[in-house]
């Protein structure tokens, strides 16, 4: 199944070629778009083709003065058109219809189009997700060695790729600038609040270090690890559609209570462990424990690295 399809109405060539021209930019969209200036054209292109939503301008179609709400809908035959939403020149929680304010951040107006479509992590795996690639990185049996050679892992993969790694220690030795606020803490609380102010907390809270983009939590983790599987997902879906990064890597620590269900949306995953007897164990018990649950598809995924050999580099 395609992408769904966005058509955009509005008599400014400006406004539609500008939104346009921003969405192909974007990395990670979930949807198509396609512009319109003139009623014909529109009408024409619908009379052959669906779209999920037709996003119009307010000025087009609604006359607040004589209260002509919905003009749009009269005239476009709707059996091709799943959603009308128009335009608005300011946010109206009176107004029946469906709508976005029309001069804002186009950051938000994805966002808010993202809600309309309904676009969801479980029902879109594999269109989400597009060419962005998310590796975790877990150790069994974590050691001193476990973070030097998880940020050498990252800097490997920073060469030509824009990267966010999400460092997820309950006692972080990263990211200690004190003006960065909570980080990953904070940029959960916005995901959850509203999700439009994401990219401007991310740019607030994130760091740059050897090449990637870095993001810690607080020591106070109790916020991070209440969150369930499906919230990580629908969180890094969130991240995934701004478009910004190649690459997601998950430190992972002891921050997810169901190991399977993260590691199932990771396309790489790094077991970090070493030669010491404790350490083989542990990971020998993990390896088990999939076997145990029938994910050998989990176990295909997963690339053992000895810390001991950080001085040799990775690979």
């Amino acid at each position: 199944m395609g992408k769904p399809v966005v058509a955009v109405f509005d008599s400014s060539r400006e406004y539609v070629d500008r939104f346009l021209s921003y969405v192909k930019k974007k990395r990670g969209i979930l949807f198509e778009t396609i512009g319109f200036t003139d009623d014909q054209s529109l009408e024409e292109y619908l009379s052959k083709n669906r779209v999920q939503i037709l996003l119009y301008s307010q000025e087009e179609f609604v006359d607040e003065k004589d209260s002509r709400e919905g003009q749009c809908e009269k005239y476009i035959d709707h059996s091709n058109v799943g959603k009308f939403i128009y335009l608005g020149k300011r946010r109206n929680s009176r107004s029946r219809l469906k709508h976005i304010v029309k001069y804002q951040s186009m950051e938000t107006i994805l966002s808010e189009l993202n809600e309309f479509l309904d676009l969801r992590l479980e029902d879109n795996r594999e269109e989400w997700k597009g060419d962005i690639k998310i590796i975790g990185i877990y150790s069994p049996a974590p050691g001193p060695s476990s973070l030097p050679t998880s940020l050498r892992i990252a800097s490997g993969f920073s060469a030509g790729s824009a990267i966010l790694y999400i460092n997820l220690d309950r006692f972080p030795l990263l990211g200690q600038i004190e003006d960065r606020g909570n980080g990953l803490s904070d940029l959960i609380f916005f995901y959850r609040t509203n999700k439009a102010q994401i990219t401007e907390t991310l740019n607030r809270t994130k760091e740059r270090r050897n090449g990637f983009d870095l993001l810690c939590t607080s020591c106070d983790m109790e916020d991070v690890e209440e969150i369930r599987v499906e919230e990580w997902q629908d969180f890094l879906y969130e991240l995934a559609i701004r478009g910004e990064y190649d690459i997601l890597i998950l430190d992972m620590y002891e921050a997810f209570r169901n190991l399977e269900e993260i590691f199932s949306i990771c396309d790489e995953i790094y077991i970090l462990t070493s030669e010491d007897s404790y350490a083989k164990q542990k990971t020998e018990k993990m390896k088990q424990f999939f076997v145990e649950k029938g994910r050998t598809d989990l176990l295909q995924k997963m690339t053992r690295i000895c810390t001991e050999d950080l001085k040799n580099g990775i690979d």
